[in-house]
């Protein structure tokens, strides 16, 4: 039996400049509802390893931060959005390189949470 030998050189990095497919695409996720004035927590997530991108997002509400930056990572990375009434609000990014941005924009309605009924106790009756 024979050993395995290493491949010589370096591997291809998607979205290497020069060597890899071209720019990464990414996954933007964002929850479907929120609540006026509360930090809506989205997430954009690389489809492979990014050598070097930045992605820039837009929307009505307060974005925290506005942008985010790639640098030899594959992990997701999370952001904030406030908006301080009701309504409904997109949240879009776009990358520097060029990738594709699934679910760009993603739209998210902001309602005021439903009240609850207060709790009475029971009349008594006879009196």
């Amino acid at each position: 039996m024979t050993a395995r030998r290493r491949p010589r050189g370096r591997a291809a990095i998607v979205g290497a400049p020069g060597g890899g497919a071209g720019p990464v695409a990414y996954a933007l996720s964002c929850p479907a509802t929120g609540i006026p004035g509360k930090a809506i927590t989205c997430t954009l997530s690389p489809q492979g390893v990014v050598v070097n991108d930045t992605v820039t997002l837009a929307s009505a509400g307060t974005l925290v931060p506005s942008g985010l930056a790639f640098f030899n990572s594959g992990a997701p990375q999370h952001f904030t959005v406030t908006y301080p009434t009701a309504g409904t609000i997109t949240v879009a990014a776009t990358s520097a390189d060029g990738g594709a941005v699934f679910g760009s924009p993603a739209t998210i309605v902001v309602a005021a949470p439903r009240r609850k009924p207060r709790w009475c106790p029971p009349r008594r009756r006879g009196r």
